[in-house]
């Protein structure tokens, strides 16, 4: 019987309904639209959208590079603290190399308004440029590095290939650049590239690993236990920061145990909260250590701001990767315990699914032997039956 559909005689043809293509061509012009639209494109879309990132990633490097620049004791083009490092590494490590046009032009801009010349803007912006490309590259070659930085492996990659060798690119080429374009003289080449690079590595090991693991997406419990607590982490960690570096307990000497005060706080957040949480309280310290550095006070007091700023650097660095250590470490023992409690369970199960605490239940036996009732000989069932 010939299938039709519902109010529709048999033997007439069912009209179909119209493609994109028959509906595009009833338009004048072949337009899928009102006459005097034109169709958009999907690569356009993409275009437009990696323009648009482009521009908000250069915005965003010049912002930060403005606050970086409030701490340039030596040369106005030479900070001590350099955020952008952070930025322009998280951002080709989250959505890709291609993304370097935008770090480029924000560090050309930032770099000619500080009355430079453009021929050495325009060598810093790439010295800039290379250092992001070359820590993204170095940290991809790496086996199986996660960006979110969850094992031992990425974090000590992460601080030593990014915080420490990518960083010599950038130092090394913008030194060059501004003695060879005369903005700077040689003999001071040398404590110019040691704050560069300073800055560069503190950028990068501060900033980076915050905007790494807040971009990874994960269920954020927002309970009033978690906020509470939270709140409390926060709020006791900036106040024994601000007592610790703003100078508030004078001890007489240089370097007093009382910096590692903060560890406790740190280490709290990496075992109630996570990494993202520990990676927020190093920055909440550094920002209050460095502010405090700059206006000469707290622990960390050399004989020059540079000398200072290298001491703040290593007790950083430190600070970094301390939460980052009790987190890994942590997971391992979790996991360890899950395998216990599975190898426990499998002593008390033998192989043929019995537990091994309970007694055997011995088989009966069949009618012809001690076998289970299946194990009859062939033919036997059938000849039964027959009967």
């Amino acid at each position: 019987m010939p299938w039709r559909r519902r109010g529709v005689p048999i033997g007439e043809r069912i009209p179909s309904s119209p493609t994109v293509s028959d509906r595009s061509s009833d338009q004048p012009g072949g337009a899928a639209s009102q006459p005097g639209t034109s169709r958009v494109r999907p690569g356009s879309l993409s275009i437009v959208s990696s323009v648009l990132l482009v521009g908000l990633l250069a915005t965003i490097y010049v912002a930060a590079a403005k606050l970086g620049l409030s701490l340039a004791p030596m040369h106005k083009s030479v900070s001590l603290v350099w955020p952008p490092t952070g930025i322009a590494l998280a951002a080709l490590l989250l959505f890709g190399p291609r993304f370097w046009p935008g770090i480029a032009l924000g560090a050309f801009l930032i770099n000619a308004s500080t009355g430079v010349g453009l021929a050495v803007s325009a060598g810093i912006a790439a010295g800039n440029t290379l250092e992001a490309v070359a820590g993204t590259y170095l940290l991809r070659r790496l086996p199986r590095f996660r960006a979110s930085l969850e094992r031992p492996q990425d974090v000590l990659g992460f601080v030593a290939l990014a915080a420490v060798l990518s960083t010599t690119v950038s130092a090394t080429i913008g030194v060059a650049s501004l003695c060879l374009g005369d903005a700077a003289v040689w003999p001071i080449s040398g404590t110019l590239w040691w704050q560069w690079w300073l800055g560069d590595a503190m950028g990068a090991l501060i900033i980076a690993p915050v905007l790494l693991t807040w971009a990874r997406r994960h269920h954020i419990p927002w309970s009033l236990r978690w906020v509470g607590e939270a709140g409390a982490l926060l709020v006791l960690l900036a106040a024994v920061s601000q007592l610790v570096f703003g100078g508030w307990f004078a001890t007489g000497t240089i370097h007093s145990p009382l910096a590692f005060a903060v560890f406790p706080f740190s280490i709290w957040a990496a075992l109630r909260f996570g990494q993202r949480e520990a990676a927020t309280t190093t920055l909440v310290v550094s920002a209050i250590a460095t502010w405090d550095t700059a206006s000469q006070v707290g622990p960390f007091m050399g004989a020059t701001l540079t000398e200072s700023f290298l001491l703040l650097q290593i007790f950083m660095s430190v600070v970094a990767v301390t939460p980052h250590r009790h987190r890994l470490y942590r997971r391992p023992r979790r996991a360890l315990h899950v395998v216990q409690q599975a190898g426990r369970a499998d002593q008390r199960v033998l192989p043929g699914g019995t537990p091994r605490d309970e007694p055997r239940r011995p088989r009966r036996p069949g009618r012809h032997g001690a076998g289970p009732p299946n194990d009859r000989p062939p033919g036997r069932r059938s000849h039964a039956r027959r009967l």
